[in-house]
């Protein structure tokens, strides 16, 4: 696996456990993907597309999307894991 590749990779992996992570807390929150696009003020569908993998938020709204569920995304380091070169 080439370096472009693997970067591509670890980005997708990153987004997917952010965003089911913000999709466990929208509904443990009973918040519809109508109210969160209201608070986030984006288009209809837009957290729905998010969601399902159809487009990706910028680090930015990922951002505004855990404010808008009280919420905050928080990066610890993990010990475990080896450093990259």
């Amino acid at each position: 696996m080439n370096a472009k590749t693997y970067s591509r990779k670890l980005r997708n992996d990153y987004l997917s456990k952010v965003v089911n992570q913000l999709i466990d807390i929208r509904l443990s929150k009973g918040v519809t993907l109508e109210e969160l696009n209201y608070r986030l003020g984006v288009s209809d569908y837009l957290v729905a597309k998010w969601e399902s993998g159809h487009k990706s938020p910028s680090t930015f709204m990922l951002y505004c999307w855990a404010k808008a569920l009280s919420a905050e995304i928080v990066i610890v380091a993990n010990d475990n894991q080896p450093f990259l070169n």
